[in-house]
């Protein structure tokens, strides 16, 4: 089997589990804005394809809505300020980063955020 060169990793749900921080923050945002919260578990089903379908998605307006480009802005704020409250490595996640550098296997870690 030939070894690669490198690894890269999305950080935000494949190495952490970022889900209650990024609904956290996003629910107090929607929150402000007067528009519906959702649970955590709803998020699981929001997530994906980027920053600007989940807020589409978790806010109900569509994307081409003004109001997103604000609520945008402010969900990130205070994700900046959240993001690791709740959040977590993913079960085995130390134990495969510390087996990857000792075999000296280049690792490049990528976040939306």
């Amino acid at each position: 089997m030939t070894r690669p060169d490198g690894i890269i990793f999305d950080l935000d749900g494949t190495l952490l589990n970022t889900l209650d921080d990024i609904g956290l923050s996003l629910n107090r945002v929607l929150q402000r804005y007067g528009l519906a919260t959702h649970s955590l578990d709803c998020y699981r089903h929001f997530i994906g394809q980027g920053v600007a379908s989940l807020l589409s998605r978790a806010s109900g307006l569509k994307a081409d809505d003004p109001k997103l480009t604000h609520i945008g802005q402010e969900f990130r704020e205070d994700y900046a300020q959240h993001w690791q409250d709740h959040t977590t490595l993913y079960d085995g996640i130390p134990e495969l980063l510390d087996h990857l550098s000792e075999s000296k296997t280049r690792i490049k870690r990528e976040s939306p955020f």
